[in-house]
Formats: structure tokens, sequence, C-alpha cells
């Protein structure tokens, strides 16, 4: 079986209010932000979810809190088209996100 690189990876950070943010994790597949990540999410906490580039000192290449949910769908469009990932990986994050934001929010 040959294993895919990533280049891309999903920061799910820990938001605080007025304190900032933590890192709560980093992870390199959709499989792993959704059954892994997303559940790790303490319960009543705000979450934001970014995209960023390996070994990059720039931006992420998007970010989202609960409140940007529906636009990940069309953010995330372009790297359906260049086949980082899937339509369906994409949905999961979306729905799994939304679970989690859903249940966690405060």
């Amino acid at each position: 079986m040959t294993m895919t690189f990533r280049k891309l990876y999903w920061a799910v950070e820990i938001l605080n209010g007025n304190q900032g943010c933590h890192l709560q994790g980093v992870y390199t597949s959709t499989h792993d932000l959704c059954d892994i990540g997303f559940k790790a999410v303490p319960e009543g906490t705000r979450i934001r979810l970014s995209l960023v580039k390996l070994d990059s000192a720039n931006a992420a290449l998007g970010t989202w809190t609960f409140e940007e949910i529906d636009q990940m769908g069309t953010d995330l469009q372009a790297f359906v088209e260049t086949k980082e990932f899937t339509a369906p990986e994409v949905q999961d994050v979306i729905s799994a996100f939304r679970q989690t934001a859903t249940t966690t929010a405060a």
C-alpha cells in the first residue's frame, strides 16, 4: 500500500474567551480529525478549526469557528478540485464540526 504524504494539516484550537486559545491537536487526515480530534474537544468549549500548510510560516489556508461552518464547503472546494480532499471528506468534516460545535458551544 502506498502512503500519501500530507502537505496540509488540520489544527483544532480551544478558544478561551479573553484568555486566548490553545492548541488541542493537529491531524493529518480528515478521518483522524473527525474520529479523534473533534471527539477530544471538552464539552462546553468553543473551537476554531484551521487548515495549515506543512513547514510554512504563512497564515492558515482557512480558519473556521462555529459561526463560519456554512462557508466551509465553498472555502474547501478549491482543495477538492486539486484532489487534496474528496467531496465526501469535506462533507464529513463539516458534519463532524457542526456536531461538535453544537454540543460544545457554550
